[in-house]
């Protein structure tokens, strides 16, 4: 079956903060995208995904302390045929700490950005927004339409796309 599915819905990934926790996994569902840069690839995500709390340290509300982020993401699967570029649904973990220091990159002023940027070490054949040459002219104004992609809520699309929002 063919679908067609836009080039920023395939950047995006389902994650899911895991800890191995004795008694009951805990799980915890987020969004991420992919980003390249120096020849690296990144997977960008809040930084409260990763640490399970708010800026001032506290335990987000029925939050844990994460120890792996499963990535759920459209990777290319072959050559294009007929205008179409096959994709698969793959799935990835990254384990969060390395020898027991946080494994991603996050702004020196962690307090004030929540978000963090995760190399993935993997030879992945991901989309990453910035791949995507961008030649619109974009005036925003009040009023304009923009669109939030994503999972909220847990929720998903079909075949585990994101769900987008007009705001």
């Amino acid at each position: 079956m063919k679908a067609d599915i836009s080039f920023e819905t395939k950047c995006i990934a389902y994650l899911c903060a895991r800890s191995e926790h004795e008694k009951q996994p805990r799980l915890a569902p987020a969004t991420g995208f992919f980003w390249r840069h120096g020849g690296k690839t990144y997977l960008v995500t809040n930084r409260h995904v990763v640490t399970g709390r708010y800026a001032n340290n506290q335990p987000l509300k029925d939050g844990f302390d994460p120890l792996f982020l499963d990535a759920h993401f459209y990777q290319k699967s072959g050559q294009a045929r007929q205008g179409y570029t096959p994709v698969e649904l793959k799935r990835i973990r990254k384990t969060l700490y390395k020898n027991c220091e946080p494994d991603w990159i996050e702004h020196p002023d962690d307090r004030n950005f929540d978000v963090v940027a995760i190399e993935l070490c993997e030879s992945l054949d991901v989309y990453a927004v910035n791949d995507k040459e961008q030649h619109d002219e974009i005036w925003l104004e009040a009023g304009a339409d923009c669109f939030v992609v994503g999972y909220p809520e847990r929720l998903t699309g079909p075949a585990l796309t994101p769900i987008w929002k007009r705001a």
